[in-house]
């Protein structure tokens, strides 16, 4: 049994690494506990939020051999897009033309828009309620093995990117 477990983290530490700078990930001067909270936050209850995301997280203790936090920073990565889609509606003479552009977000926005994503996937399940947090427990294990249904729409988007070249020419900073 002892050799399972040490071969089990073994291939951890070798998917962490694959994934890529993760160290770079941790320079960061943001605090992710206080965006997902923010991002979590319904009728003002702050209390209620940290309590689902300590709960979170000590079931993350529980039940894996590694260290919590490379789960919630793996799972943000794995979710971040690295391009999002902006419509543009013009007016011309009574006529909306709208356009959709691509465009390159700044770590900020990517960071929150995939918080974002990843909670409002937990949302969708039947039993989620602000105070469960299993299902949030789940979704973050999920996208941090890309099986969940954020990076698909993530890989979704970046085709859709990438299908419009041509309005790259249109590039702007948002």
């Amino acid at each position: 049994m002892i050799k399972n477990k040490e071969q089990y983290k073994k291939k951890q530490t070798q998917a962490l690494k694959s994934v890529g700078n993760l160290e770079n990930f941790y320079k960061q001067k943001f605090k992710l506990k206080s965006k997902i909270i923010n991002h979590q936050i319904k009728n003002g209850n702050k209390r209620t939020c940290e309590k689902t995301l300590l709960k979170c997280l000590k079931s993350f203790q529980k039940t894996l051999f590694k260290n919590y936090k490379k789960v919630v920073q793996l799972a943000i990565i794995n979710t971040t897009p690295i391009f999002l889609l902006k419509e543009i509606k013009k007016l011309k003479k009574r006529r909306k033309k709208e356009t959709i552009i691509p465009f390159i977000p700044k770590k900020n926005l990517r960071i929150s828009y995939s918080i974002k994503n990843i909670i409002l996937e937990a949302l969708k399940k039947k039993s989620f309620s602000v105070k469960n947090y299993k299902n949030l427990a789940q979704e973050m294990l999920l996208s941090a093995s890309k099986k969940s249904e954020t990076t698909k729409k993530k890989n979704e988007i970046q085709e859709q990117a990438l299908k419009r070249k041509k309005q790259l020419a249109r590039f702007r900073w948002f």
